[in-house]
């Protein structure tokens, strides 16, 4: 069972009563590839969602069961987290993110994104208390960072811990709620790369076109934090590849792109590389809350980005 000394820097805001509402639509907060570049590599629905901008128009919560923060009310729950608890793990904040980090200057920066649980809400509604709601659900990701608008922390919130208490600009504790990691120099986001930097590498590796908008799925959170995040789109026609892994053939056009490299520790520098997704079904995930749930385990269905494995294309990269 993961506890405070495993888990590298889960921090917690408590439950009160205020009911929030929700939100649908985001903008990617990292233009990433200019213009230029994304016009070249998308056709269909991603050109459309594109327009002259230099960035996505994101999906924000969509198919959820439970009411889910608004990505301003996630935005301003993560800028205090990272603030109020921030110091309290600073000395790992600050390995991650690889220099020092100014706890007394943060902001949150740019527009959070949102990741998709794993797992069917269905699966996690019904009799369910908020702590495995949160753990295995949605969550918003947000950046934030200092004075000069350097990113320094990504802060990820519970999308369905709608109720929080803020008291004279402070949080109380809520287990599970919330994840933050340092952010490497190496990243174009709150998750290691940005929509459209997904998009342009993507295309590159295989020589389609993205035909749908990206959308950001959140990893098994038992092996990983909500940072490890990675990006799922379809091409505009099937690639044939194989699995880095277990190299079985592969012929499709709905691929992962992302870093399957960043557990619950303090390396977050894993390489960012397309994704292959293994067959679905369903799976048993561990419970911590049986005096409460009254059991030990929960079986739900995965709807992506729990197995997946490195693809490789056939006649070109990885």
């Amino acid at each position: 069972m993961p506890t405070r000394a495993t888990i590298t820097g889960l921090v917690s805001v408590f439950a009160a009563a205020q009911v929030f509402g929700c939100s649908t639509e985001q903008e990617s907060p990292v233009a990433g590839p200019g213009l230029e570049a994304l016009q070249a590599v998308v056709t269909g629905a991603a050109a459309a969602n594109l327009g002259a901008a230099s960035h996505f128009t994101l999906d924000g919560p969509t198919g959820e069961t439970r009411p889910t923060l608004t990505a301003q009310q996630a935005s301003k729950i993560a800028e205090l987290t990272a603030i109020q608890f921030g110091p309290m793990i600073g000395r790992q904040l600050e390995a991650q993110h690889g220099g020092p980090i100014d706890f007394n200057d943060l902001h949150a920066c740019e527009a959070s994104l949102f990741a998709t649980s794993s797992f069917e809400p269905a699966g996690l509604d019904g009799d369910l208390p908020e702590g495995p709601v949160y753990y295995y659900g949605s969550f918003w990701i947000t950046s934030i960072c200092n004075g000069a608008g350097q990113r320094q922390v990504s802060v990820a919130v519970a999308a369905n811990a709608i109720t929080t208490e803020i008291v004279n600009g402070q949080l109380r504790p809520l287990p599970n709620s919330l994840k933050m990691v340092g952010i490497p120099a190496s990243w174009s986001a709150a998750v290691p790369v940005s929509a459209e930097g997904a998009a342009v590498l993507a295309a590159a590796k295989t020589g389609k076109k993205i035909a749908t908008v990206p959308r950001l799925i959140a990893p098994n959170p038992v092996e990983k934090f909500p940072q490890a995040a990675i990006w799922v789109f379809d091409l505009d026609s099937p690639v044939d590849g194989h699995g880095g892994k277990s190299n079985r053939p592969a012929n499709l056009s709905h691929i992962f792109v992302g870093s399957d490299d960043i557990p619950t520790d303090s390396e977050l520098r894993g390489p960012v590389r397309l994704r292959l997704e293994s067959p679905g079904g369903r799976r048993q995930l561990p419970f911590w809350w049986p005096k409460v749930t009254g059991r030990n385990a929960l079986e739900v269905k995965t709807i992506g980005a729990i197995d997946i494995e490195e693809l490789v294309v056939n006649g070109g990269g990885h």
